[in-house]
């Protein structure tokens, strides 16, 4: 399919190293350092889990999250997180992955997810917005045409959710 010129392709198409799995296994658990992703899987879809921190991008030249999970069948990307305390931090590294992952002409995934699992979530206020978080949910609506609550979670130590 061709759109404005480009040839569009689908996330696992364009990106094909980082690959951790590939398979449609009933849940996927991403961990590290005492936080974990649980990603269910019941209808059984195909799913590609990549490494982002030095899998799909290496170096240390920007941030970066830790883990992208991708379905085929529906489209979906979700970006995935696994930080200490710092939400701020954790925002930045989401934000820097989008910028270089989703933001390519070619790439147009129905819907990109963030998922952020923190050792503890401190807010400063009720109803603040760290100004990375802002940003955040801009580039979200601009990809996925709006912003609803599911395109950003953040839990402590472990999110659990079915993988549409």
């Amino acid at each position: 399919m061709t759109c404005y010129g480009w040839t569009m392709m689908k996330f696992d198409e364009y990106y094909l190293t980082g690959i951790r799995s590939n398979d449609s296994r009933n849940e996927i658990v991403l961990r590290e350092k005492g936080k974990t992703y649980r990603g269910r899987n019941p209808a059984r879809r195909q799913i590609v889990v990549y490494r982002v921190d030095e899998g799909l991008i290496r170096g240390n030249t920007f941030a970066k999250c830790d883990y992208a999970v991708y379905t085929k069948q529906t489209d979906h990307v979700y970006l995935i997180e696994l930080k200490g305390s710092d939400y701020g931090h954790a925002l930045e590294q989401v934000n820097s992955t989008v910028g270089i992952l989703l933001t390519r002409p070619e790439l147009a995934p129905k819907e990109v997810n963030v998922r952020i699992v923190l050792s503890r979530y401190n807010t400063r206020a009720p109803g603040y917005r760290f100004p990375s978080e802002i940003k955040l949910i801009n580039k979200l609506k601009q990809i996925n045409g709006s912003f609803k609550p599911h395109h950003l979670k953040k839990e402590s130590h472990t999110l659990t959710e079915d993988i549409i």
